[in-house]
């Protein structure tokens, strides 16, 4: 069955979306002061150049076909490239969506490394072109989540406003387009990163993909207990992050999680997988109240940190008895 173009009749939408003007925070249209090695030799050394929203594209008078050599290219050559992909995209979603099988080389050797470039427009424009991809695909660039996903986490904390912003974008569309389960697995893989502002943007991710997915009773948890195991030590290195507002995402995540799973199952989990200090912590997410709870009532005390270490030592004593039985029964 043939899929809705989802950029024609919605530019108002698109206009909310995106970022209203392509300049930088200063207000001037972005200007490239050194030239870069691809560049042809007789490029002017001061390179203006302004990178067109979705509703300013206007139709190609040609589908864009992919091109090995365009990897190699100069990075004018690949712009202009990527600007027909994009105007592809948004008038021929159709020819996207059913006759295009090289996407994969397309992002992997063209698009994503663009997205990070040292010129910010020609980064900025492949971002952009990431986030259409993403709309006009939907749930089909899933299998595509780990050529861009890694980018648009490390762009969504660039010093440049435009580039964070346009990452952004692209990650939202992410998070309400693509498999939940996948885009989780690749932001736990960050949990560990050495810049706690990046930990920051995957754990707030995190939390938003978490909290788009309802509970349902039939099945209360599929799919995301099968898949705990694996995550429960990156959510508790997200819990100690030191950007606030990453502790506190990481809190609403155990929250939303122990709604999705059941309180028993998480603690069970935690119980297999976390010790120390970082068990404690989580114990005590799973079994205190979620904040600002909008049923008037108030919040259930917390459970005291004795209480809790008394409890994981109990659990800690029970592992140990019957690891003991065990091997008495062996011997």
């Amino acid at each position: 069955m043939k899929r809705r173009n989802p950029f024609s009749g919605n530019d108002a939408l698109h206009k909310k979306v995106h970022m209203s003007i392509d300049k930088d925070e200063n207000g001037e249209p972005e200007v490239s002061a050194t030239k870069d090695p691809g560049a042809p030799d007789n490029e002017d050394d001061l390179t203006k150049v302004v990178v067109l929203l979705q509703d300013q594209l206007q139709e190609p008078t040609e589908k864009y076909a992919w091109d090995p050599s365009i990897a190699n290219a100069s990075w004018s050559d690949q712009y202009a490239a990527i600007q027909l992909f994009r105007e592809t995209i948004k008038f021929h979603a159709d020819y996207i969506q059913n006759d295009f099988p090289d996407l994969e080389p397309c992002l992997s050797n063209l698009v994503v490394p663009c997205a990070v470039h040292l010129r910010s427009a020609h980064a900025r424009q492949s971002i952009y072109c990431i986030g259409e991809l993403v709309q006009c695909l939907g749930d089909a660039m899933s299998s595509h989540l780990s050529i861009f996903l890694p980018i648009l986490v490390t762009r969504a904390v660039n010093e440049k406003k435009f580039i964070r912003e346009a990452a952004h974008d692209a990650l939202s569309h992410t998070i309400a387009s693509c498999n939940p389960i996948t885009v989780l697995d690749i932001l736990m893989t960050f949990s560990t990163d050495k810049n706690p502002q990046i930990v920051a943007a995957a754990g707030e991710s995190i939390e938003r993909v978490i909290s788009q997915n309802r509970v349902e009773e039939s099945n209360q948890s599929s799919p995301w207990q099968d898949h705990l195991d694996g995550w429960i030590d990156p959510l508790a290195k997200f819990l100690v992050c030191r950007v606030v507002s990453c502790k506190s995402a990481t809190k609403r995540s155990f929250h939303r999680l122990r709604d999705l799973v059941g309180a028993d199952t998480l603690t069970a989990i935690a119980s297999r997988h976390l010790a120390g200090s970082n068990l404690v912590d989580v114990l005590a997410l799973i079994s205190s109240t979620r904040p600002n709870s909008s049923s008037g009532m108030k919040p259930a005390s917390r459970p005291s940190v004795s209480s809790l270490r008394a409890r994981m030592l109990r659990q800690q004593q029970q592992q140990q008895e019957q690891q003991k039985q065990k091997t008495t029964e062996t011997d």
